[in-house]
């Protein structure tokens, strides 16, 4: 195969992959979706409201949610939320595995180097499926905070029911992050 054509294919299989969605997530924080299913910890919220001052971008784990207000707990600060001042934002339930599936298709794209003539087809069938199948797939546990509605979103609080009476938000631990 001729430098261009590598070239050529790195280039596809790099812009293929970056299709995938992300989130503001520090890495080792999210669970698999089978730790997800017994964590005692929130999900990862990534929050714009509006106060006094303008827009303000929160993130950290999702603490406790009722119809009226959110809070919040991003390493050492905690923030109560006002749902009416929520302006948008996107919570992280787990981690989708979206980046494995595009290594993966990375990978079988660049073993069809193998396939002689044939890799002018089965390349870019790994690229167009394997890239879908990889972006589809990042954007699973994702939720878009204008667009589901509260009562989803309090099922990923570390307090599904809204802040326990007495406790203040100051007195929790922050969940620990792996590799972190």
């Amino acid at each position: 195969m001729r430098v261009i054509d590598q070239r050529l294919l790195a280039l596809l299989t790099s812009c293929a992959t970056t299709a995938c969605a992300t989130t503001t997530a520090p890495r080792g924080f999210l669970p698999d979706v089978a730790e997800a299913q017994t964590s005692a910890y929130g999900s990862w919220i990534d929050v714009l409201y509006e106060d006094q001052a303008g827009n303000v971008r929160v993130r950290g784990e999702l603490i406790a949610m009722t119809p009226d207000s959110m809070w919040v707990l991003g390493g050492d600060e905690g923030w109560a939320i006002a749902t009416s001042a929520i302006r948008g934002g996107q919570l992280a339930a787990y981690d989708s595995g979206g980046r494995d599936a595009g290594v993966l298709t990375a990978l079988g794209t660049v073993s069809t180097i193998s396939n002689g003539a044939f890799l002018i087809f089965t390349a870019p069938m790994w690229l167009i499926v394997g890239s879908s199948a990889a972006a589809a797939q990042s954007r699973v546990p994702l939720s878009d905070l204008t667009e589901s509605g509260w009562s989803e979103i309090s099922s990923f609080a570390r307090f599904p029911q809204g802040m326990p009476p007495g406790m203040l938000l100051g007195e929790l631990e922050p969940k620990p992050v792996a590799g972190g």
